[in-house]
């Protein structure tokens, strides 16, 4: 007997889950490790703290969109994007932009201001997406074609014919910077959040060794 789709999709959400929890609940409880430090180095643990669980937030917060984890998000949220590849504009100037990481496709106006966002079923593979004649939003994966209006209501969705050649056929879009505040460029992509977890980490295990001494010369009190 064999597992569906649907099931390793839950499996697969289960445990991004659980490994983000684990590596916030780490970053979170590090700084109280080292109480009995300066208070310049237990500043620099927060700090360390903040940039691995933001950082962790944004890795996994991918992973889970991809595998439709995060579908309950509603139209109004705008996931940070920072730089897109991909980008078409539609006659009355308003931008489609393609998101392959979480798998999502977000609408902005010509000045750049978010109109609504939804999820695509592509697994955070890469997509493409291009205006049919109608005005309709088609979304193409390596092996599916899916049609959407501009508010994000999906119309159909079909097998994409000679996958291959009809992806490649699909003009790839031009590539945009979408303003985002700089404190979300962490959560723009994979690894962008990566390299902030990692650097949060780097940190936190630097105060734990310069806060060794500290902890070893003023022993918790036992009674």
């Amino acid at each position: 007997m064999t597992s569906g789709p649907a099931t390793e999709s839950f499996v697969g959400i289960a445990f991004l889950f659980l490994a983000c929890g684990v590596w916030i609940l780490f970053a979170i409880g590090a700084p109280f490790t080292i109480r009995r430090a300066p208070l310049w180095l237990r500043l620099v643990s927060v700090v360390a703290s903040v940039l691995m669980a933001s950082g962790t937030i944004g890795f996994f917060g991918s992973g889970l969109s991809a595998l439709g984890g995060l579908s309950w998000l509603p139209p109004s949220f705008e996931w940070p994007v920072e730089y897109a590849n991909g980008v078409v504009t539609t006659a009355d100037g308003l931008r489609v932009v393609p998101l392959d990481a979480p798998g999502r496709v977000q609408v902005y106006d010509a000045d750049w201001h978010f109109l609504r966002g939804w999820k695509v079923d592509t697994g955070g593979k890469s997509f493409k997406v291009q205006l049919s004649p109608d005005g309709q939003t088609e979304v193409f994966g390596s092996r599916t074609r899916w049609v959407y209006t501009l508010q994000g209501e999906l119309l159909r969705s079909e097998p994409l014919r000679d996958s291959a050649n009809a992806y490649n056929a699909i003009p790839n879009g031009e590539s945009c910077v979408v303003p985002t505040p700089i404190w979300l460029w962490v959560f723009a992509g994979p690894f962008a959040s990566w390299a902030t977890a990692v650097a949060g980490l780097l940190l936190l295990v630097l105060t734990q060794r310069l806060a060794k001494p500290y902890n070893l010369a003023n022993p918790p009190a036992h009674l």
